[in-house]
């Protein structure tokens, strides 16, 4: 009779053979551990009670092959919200692009293609690391947004060298209600050093940015990486360069927000150099004979790296300009 009443029991526990009654009732069906989870998740005390629920619906109140990853969850506002800590409120970048149509005296300026260098900046940095602002005029859109977001990496994309002599030598052309508005260079770097604490970086993307502006940045504040460029540039070369930086950027970017080491703005100019090789684009300046009978065709600009005070004591046989071209 014993060995029937086991049997029994045991019946329908397959190869395990019988088990006690104390046991089954502990062996949960995997519908019962998704009532317990469910149960405990919604008693859960979230920061945010919307929180709670947005997770038991989305993630608990359907069927597994239409839930959302969790990658995704994680982006929606209320995730952004709850995870809005003094460091998060801050942006690894701060991108302001301009492209003025006339100067003050109503003269047409040439038009930028910078669409789809926004394109690829959004699509490379993560929403929550980057604030992009478009017709940027000055200083409006830089003075509020810096101390509000304390950006790592600034820059700029427009015309470079709006003005070629006096106070304004070197000004980047910013703009407002259409119009070119040159910004002089002091006030430039008054800004940057008062308003951006954690600032690392400036990217000056635009002809003839990196002297006199980029030189005159980075003796001015020496401990920061300035990047632009030192001749005429074309509008396909500078995305390709774009492409490279934010692509790199917004990488380590996710890295660093997992915990990982901090996003490095050498790695990012490399990889900005790599890609702008890659695409095919000859490093020096178009308006260069020699280099265009060299390789035989026009280049496509000539773009170069001051290293902070720092990395040149790090590294002692580096000169401050890392890169350059003949």
């Amino acid at each position: 009779d014993g060995a029937g009443d086991g049997a029994g029991d045991g019946a329908g526990d397959g190869a395990d053979g019988p088990v006690s009654t104390d046991a089954q009732d502990e062996r949960w069906s995997a519908d019962r551990f998704y009532e317990v989870v469910a149960s405990r998740l919604t008693r859960t005390e979230w920061p945010d009670a919307s929180m709670g629920k947005l997770i038991t619906e989305h993630m608990l109140g359907r069927a597994p092959p239409t839930r959302e990853p969790v990658k995704e969850l994680m982006k929606k506002k209320i995730f952004r919200g709850a995870l809005d800590t003094e460091k998060s409120k801050h942006v690894m970048l701060l991108a302001l692009f301009s492209s003025p149509r006339r100067t003050r005296s109503g003269r047409t300026i040439t038009q930028l293609q910078l669409m789809n260098e926004i394109q690829e900046c959004c699509e490379a940095i993560p929403h929550m690391q980057r604030e992009i602002r478009p017709a940027a005029t000055f200083p409006d859109d830089v003075a509020h947004v810096a101390r509000e977001l304390s950006p790592r990496v600034i820059q700029f994309s427009g015309h470079g060298n709006a003005v070629r002599a006096g106070a304004y030598a070197g000004a980047l052309a910013f703009e407002r209600g259409g119009t070119l508005q040159p910004v002089p260079p002091d006030e430039l770097i008054r800004l940057l050093r008062e308003d951006c604490p954690d600032l690392q970086a400036v990217l000056l993307h635009g002809c003839h940015t990196l002297r006199p502006l980029g030189e005159l940045i980075h003796r001015e504040m020496p401990h920061l990486y300035v990047i632009g460029w030192d001749s005429l540039l074309e509008d396909k070369a500078a995305i390709a360069f774009c492409r490279g930086f934010y692509g790199k950027l917004g990488e380590m970017a996710e890295i660093e927000l997992a915990g990982g080491p901090p996003a490095s703005i050498h790695d990012a100019f490399a990889e900005a150099a790599r890609c702008f090789e890659e695409q095919g684009f000859i490093l020096g300046d178009p308006e260069d004979a020699a280099v265009s009978a060299k390789h035989g065709r026009r280049a496509s600009g000539k773009f170069d790296i001051f290293m902070p005070a720092s990395y040149q004591q790090q590294h002692v046989n580096s000169a401050s300009s890392l890169f350059s071209a003949g």
